[in-house]
């Protein structure tokens, strides 16, 4: 059996039918566990490295059984830790530093940025490449800030190797998007696409649990606002 430390909870408020379920359902598919009383209610923990596969295993039970349970899975991926955002964030201030002087750094902007017009006519690596670069020392520290916030949540939610993969495509699409919209003559620079993405990812995330969500005290709709809301902010 799973000996709970630390980690929090995977299952939480359940009652005796439930968590007795979740506990054989787990048990079936080699899922080592624990499950202990919280007054009325009973929690399930689970290992953090088998927390993914745990909650598939609850999820495909619950598939089956739509008229038996329904998924109670407390939002415990963001309440985990990760540390993969402080990582993504020192990539492009590695790059700032190392292209060094505002000449280097402008003509790097010219040789990889977000040209829409080259764009279009082929050069497809500037959709990704222009995602490192940053005009200024300014520009540099609020994409990192903002990375930091955005890209941990989406990694917990997501998991950080598939979270990651999604924020850089976002980002690399938003470019892509830009260079189509304008069609030539717009260059930029930054992680800032990718930044709205992880944002746009979280929201998706979120809008998904509410429509889950049976109490009907949720609804969608706030998620969205929300993250328009800060969209604008930004």
């Amino acid at each position: 059996m799973f000996i709970r430390t630390s980690t929090p909870p995977l299952f939480a408020r359940l009652d005796v039918k439930r968590a007795h379920a979740y506990s054989i359902v787990l048990a079936s598919v080699g899922i080592p566990h624990s499950v202990d009383r919280d007054g009325a209610h009973w929690r399930i923990y689970v290992a953090n490295d088998r927390r993914r596969e745990a909650q598939q295993a609850i999820a495909l039970y619950s598939l089956e059984n739509p008229a038996e349970f329904t998924v109670q899975t407390q939002p415990s991926l963001v309440t985990g830790r990760t540390f993969s955002a402080v990582f993504a964030a020192l990539i492009p201030a590695v790059v700032h530093l190392a292209v060094g002087s505002d000449l280097h750094r402008n003509a790097m902007i010219t040789a990889l940025g977000a040209d829409a017009g080259k764009i279009m006519n082929g050069e497809w690596y500037r959709i990704i490449t222009a995602l490192l670069l940053h005009g200024d020392g300014a520009h540099l520290l609020a994409n990192m800030a903002a990375t930091l916030l955005f890209g941990t949540y989406a990694a917990l939610l997501y998991g950080w190797g598939f979270g990651w993969l999604l924020i850089v495509l976002t980002g690399a699409q938003g470019n892509l998007l830009t260079a189509w919209w304008y069609g030539h003559s717009h260059l930029s620079v930054g992680a800032s696409t990718a930044v709205f993405g992880a944002l746009g990812l979280c929201a998706a995330m979120a809008v998904s649990q509410r429509r889950r969500d049976r109490t009907g005290r949720l609804r969608p709709w706030v998620s969205i606002a929300g993250a328009l809301a800060l969209l604008g902010w930004l």
